[in-house]
């Protein structure tokens, strides 16, 4: 997927989706998800699959929640153990991932796959503890990581920053899960602004932004956007 079809997709979504309270996003999405590579070769690929678990803040699994991809009309339920499965999603797309589920904070989770692609989401639920979630202002989660070798930990010296337009700016906020709030609905990006070792990033969620540093969201009211990356350390030396 390159950034510009990225980005394009994701304005055609957003501006069918203005989530007004309790209404579900996949009935406003009318935007098709882009797709990689000829035609020939997409027929060729290997189908993909969109798996995973669902728990709360306490590490309780969620039980029944409503996983849909929304631009390719796809849902199924989470099953007893929190586990879903989206199988077949076919060839190389952006699309978002809502997960809904009684006295919880929507999700809403951006992935780009290309062709042949499969994804592991292990995603956190925040119990709505009001009631209230649909008629406030969207949430931004960004949960960052740092691979050495074969063992991955958090990067807690991980700093971001987000920006919609040359007047809409977040400040930066620092460690290894980031929660932006009150942001408004729209396309978001967020640029990674500390210093480090030379890495190799890669996005379990969210979509390739403008440039290296950067990832390309969207935020809807009352959802919790969630983006997540994994760097892996170059040795220069």
């Amino acid at each position: 997927m390159t950034r510009t079809l990225a980005a394009i997709a994701c304005l055609a979504f957003l501006s069918a989706c203005t989530a007004p309270d309790g209404e579900d996003l996949r009935a406003q999405s009318a935007a098709a998800p882009p797709t990689l590579g000829s035609d020939e070769a997409d027929v060729a690929a290997p189908a993909q699959l969109v798996f995973g678990q669902l728990a709360d803040t306490k590490g309780a699994v969620v039980v029944g929640a409503s996983v849909c991809l929304l631009a390719s009309d796809r849902c199924v339920t989470a099953d007893a153990d929190g586990t879903f499965e989206l199988p077949s999603v076919g060839r190389g797309f952006s699309d978002v991932l809502q997960v809904r589920a009684e006295g919880f904070v929507p999700l809403a989770v951006p992935l780009e796959l290309r062709a042949g692609d499969s994804r592991y989401l292990d995603l956190e639920m925040v119990p709505d503890k009001d009631g209230r979630a649909e008629a406030r202002h969207g949430m931004v989660r960004i949960v960052s990581w740092r691979q050495f070798g074969n063992q991955r930990r958090a990067d807690e010296v991980a700093a971001w920053r987000l920006d919609q337009d040359p007047t809409e700016r977040i400040t930066a906020g620092k460690g290894a899960e980031v929660t932006f709030r009150g942001v408004s609905r729209g396309l978001w990006e967020a640029s990674y602004v500390a210093a480090g070792e030379a890495a190799i990033c890669s996005l379990a969620a969210g979509w390739y932004g403008e440039s290296n540093n950067s990832i390309a969201l969207p935020v809807f009211d009352g959802h919790i956007t969630h983006v997540e990356r994994t760097c892996m350390v170059i040795d220069l030396h």
